[in-house]
């Protein structure tokens, strides 16, 4: 994992999250990284986003925040031709999103939604849910991420 080589699923990265006690952006973020500035606290570059590509999902997930460790994360999530997450994720907090190109199914405690680019969603994590691009087009979205207290997904 550390050469990048290793694809993990989100259930293995969440093992590993908390037997490490480290965030599970600590998985991801590069050692030894430096500020280029003192934005850079609060921005988050194009050439600096760490992207995780999610094992056996035919999901990539590319960071936005800044930091993992703050109550709110955004971040772009491309979902491949007929893919998306395989698991049900419940969790603390709520979700939101923007559907920016292609098509993708949000099922969302037991009720089935097709949303087209420009379509937005926000529920409450409770909720048992995953997102699917069942087209044979590239689908991306902006996922946004709050939890209290924060739970790191990245």
């Amino acid at each position: 994992m550390e050469r990048r080589k290793a694809n993990l699923s989100i259930s293995t990265l969440q093992r590993l999250h908390r037997a490490l006690s480290v965030p599970l952006s600590a998985l991801f973020e590069a050692d030894g990284t430096t500020a280029e500035s003192a934005a850079d606290d609060f921005v988050r570059r194009m050439h600096g986003r760490p992207v995780l590509s999610v094992a056996d999902t035919g999901m990539l997930k590319e960071l936005l925040s800044p930091h993992c460790d703050r109550d709110l994360q955004m971040m772009i999530i491309t979902l491949l031709r007929d893919s998306g997450s395989r698991e049900v994720l419940v969790g603390a907090g709520e979700k939101a999103g923007l559907v920016l190109e292609g098509a993708v199914v949000l099922d969302l405690d037991g009720h089935q939604v097709d949303l087209e680019a420009g379509g937005s969603f926000q529920f409450r994590s409770t909720a048992p849910h995953r997102v699917r691009n069942e087209s044979d087009r590239v689908a991306q979205l902006v996922w946004i991420m709050n939890t209290q207290p924060p739970i790191i997904h990245l």
